[in-house]
């Protein structure tokens, strides 16, 4: 997942929650490994080389996200869609790129894009990709999920306090602090290079996600394309826009901090599947002549 992850642990036995905190670590190591788009050894390398117009075999875990993915897909009217892959190779969002991909590229590429295009079978927990070249990328939602299984073991391990992130955009908050009500998340202006908030929210036993156009971009004709893709035009995301979305569990909000972002909060379908959801909240942030204005609440 290429991100750092840090834990933040409260209890009274130090060797014990170093113990534990360690456990989580390496799950959440074993995770990132296991689902990666970039390693061609991983589990979701298999499936995208081998899955194509034949069912294969998925480990449990890896089938309930997939499983999760499609019903995020559904929700989100196609705005928050794992088999981006294609496109995401395209745009190639690295640090030597400066070149856009011409409207015939993206357009093969949308061809290739779409959760119709996969096939689970619940019975034997198989998945098949019915169009060559469709590529799963979980690049949207595996840190949420990593950070999800990390709490299970720590709350089996006895923690009842502590704070989870990874790259300090996907964050699961166990209980609270002794004499806290919550823990306080700060949201930073990632368009400047000074550490202040623009906007704080409070989690306790659940989950928080931020995605943002900065971060990982690319700049042409001193114009900056954000890795966020609209699944639905292909093309990449320009502008001053955070989003932020709360849920019981981390995977879910990454997925739809992802949604809201690339759909820019003006997608009808989503907006309204999102606003129906429960312990779901999701704001939309934009800056305007240098201040910050909340353009969507769900």
């Amino acid at each position: 997942m290429a991100t750092r992850f840090e834990l933040v642990l409260q209890g009274s036995d130090p060797i014990a929650l170093r113990s534990a905190g360690e456990e989580a670590i390496r799950e959440i190591n074993r995770i990132g490994s296991r689902f990666s788009f970039y390693d061609s050894k991983s589990e979701l390398s298999r499936v995208n080389s081998q899955a194509w117009n034949r069912p294969i075999s998925i480990a449990g875990d890896l089938f309930e996200l997939l499983q999760l993915c499609s019903e995020i897909y559904r929700q989100s009217n196609g705005y928050f869609d794992p088999t981006i892959g294609p496109l995401m190779r395209l745009w190639n969002f690295g640090p030597d790129s400066n070149k856009l991909p011409t409207s015939n590229e993206i357009q093969d590429a949308l061809g290739q894009t779409g959760w119709d295009h996969v096939e689970l079978n619940d019975g034997d927990r198989t998945i098949r990709l019915l169009r060559k070249g469709v590529l799963l990328d979980l690049g949207g939602i595996a840190k949420g999920w990593a950070l999800d299984e990390a709490a299970f073991l720590l709350l089996n391990a006895g923690v009842t306090a502590g704070l989870l992130h990874g790259g300090t955009s996907s964050i699961r908050a166990i209980g609270v602090l002794p004499e806290e009500h919550a823990w306080q998340i700060g949201i930073e202006d990632p368009y400047t290079d000074e550490s202040t908030w623009f906007t704080s929210h409070s989690i306790t036993d659940s989950a928080l996600s931020v995605s943002a156009i900065a971060g990982k971009q690319i700049t042409v004709d001193h114009i900056e394309y954000g890795h966020i893709l609209d699944p639905k035009t292909g093309n990449a995301g320009s502008g001053p826009l955070v989003a932020v979305t709360s849920s019981p569990s981390a995977a879910v909000a990454d997925a739809w901090s992802t949604a809201v972002l690339a759909s820019g909060g003006q997608n009808h379908e989503c907006n309204q599947s999102l606003s129906q959801l429960p312990d779901m909240q999701s704001m939309l942030y934009k800056k305007e002549n240098s201040a910050w204005k909340n353009v969507l609440e769900t």
